[in-house]
């Protein structure tokens, strides 16, 4: 039983931005896998999103990387839910690899963003079993997240306190993530 208090937790999280013309949200979105009650200390997170860095011609790709749970652009997360056992890291990366990421040019003419893959990658996790159905659309559960982040950091950040974490319905909870440690 004591395996079933301790499931991994997926969540949605908002990392500040630069916004642009093209692009005027504040936001990165993805996803991010960790454990319960997770060291900021250690690479004890997993990050899936999608990214079109500079640096890669802005062609946008799939990423999966190793992180640290809380980072000083990490602004807030909602927790989509407790992940079952049979689903470790490497299992929900095969499940996110299938998820669409369109061509640059695709992108460009459908003015695609990193918020169109998560709502295609929380359709995907629901129906695979990873997480429990969503009590709204993948778009407005993004956009309440989203919301909540918002009215919590007014665009400010805030390292000294845990992570700003929500529900699926938007609703404050109380964060695994702690505070930044800025010494």
């Amino acid at each position: 039983m004591v395996a079933s208090r301790n499931k991994m937790r997926l969540y949605l999280g908002y990392w500040w931005r630069q916004a642009t013309l093209e692009n005027p949200g504040k936001y990165h979105v993805g996803l991010f896998l960790t454990p319960k009650n997770p060291k900021n200390d250690k690479r004890t997170a997993t990050i899936y999103h999608a990214v079109n860095r500079i640096t890669d011609g802005g062609i946008w790709k799939f990423e999966c990387i190793p992180a640290s749970c809380r980072t000083p652009r990490r602004a807030g997360c909602m927790l989509l839910g407790k992940v079952p056992p049979k689903f470790g890291p490497k299992d929900i990366e095969e499940i996110l690899r299938r998820v669409r990421v369109p061509s640059q040019e695709e992108a460009e003419e459908e003015k695609w963003r990193c918020r169109h893959w998560v709502c295609d990658a929380l359709t995907l996790l629901v129906v695979e079993g990873v997480i429990p159905e969503l009590p709204v659309s993948p778009h407005d559960l993004w956009d309440t997240g989203r919301i909540f982040v918002e009215s919590r950091t007014s665009g400010i950040p805030n390292y000294g306190k845990p992570l700003y974490t929500c529900n699926t319905m938007g609703e404050e909870i109380p964060s695994e993530i702690s505070a930044l440690d800025t010494h």
